[in-house]
């Protein structure tokens, strides 16, 4: 499913029939099938399968959505909303592409150029806290 779309080796999966309660941070890259109620911070790339749910924050170099994410989202570089993938929180990205079907529910700020500087730090930071 998302052969054409990984960039690299996916390093670590949690599994459909695994449920996680804490934070997860690494340099490589995540698939979550499972359930994570926390925040992931990776380096690599982020990918929420269509059976993937997460219950906090995504911090990831490039991050692919198919399943459902209750939190915020920020990446410096891409965000792909895949046709049944939902975000419910405010994203921060370089790039977006939303299929038909996906679903935001939340704002969206648009890094300059692909990287964020100490200004886009400070916009974001009103828009995550929903002071814009």
């Amino acid at each position: 499913m998302f052969s054409k779309k990984n960039t690299g080796r996916i390093n670590t999966v949690i599994g459909a029939d695994m449920q996680i309660k804490g934070s997860i941070r690494g340099t490589g890259s995540i698939r979550i099938d499972g359930y994570l109620e926390g925040d992931i911070e990776s380096k690599g790339e982020i990918v929420i399968g269509e059976k993937g749910r997460v219950t906090g924050s995504v911090h990831g170099a490039t991050v692919s959505v198919a399943g459902n994410v209750e939190g915020d989202v920020v990446t410096t570089g891409h965000l792909h909303l895949l046709h049944k993938g939902s975000v419910i929180g405010n994203v921060s990205v370089g790039t977006i592409v939303i299929e038909q079907g996906g679903q935001l529910h939340g704002y969206c700020h648009m890094l300059k150029e692909g990287k964020e500087n100490k200004q886009d730090e400070k916009s974001q930071e009103k828009i995550l806290q929903g002071n814009n």
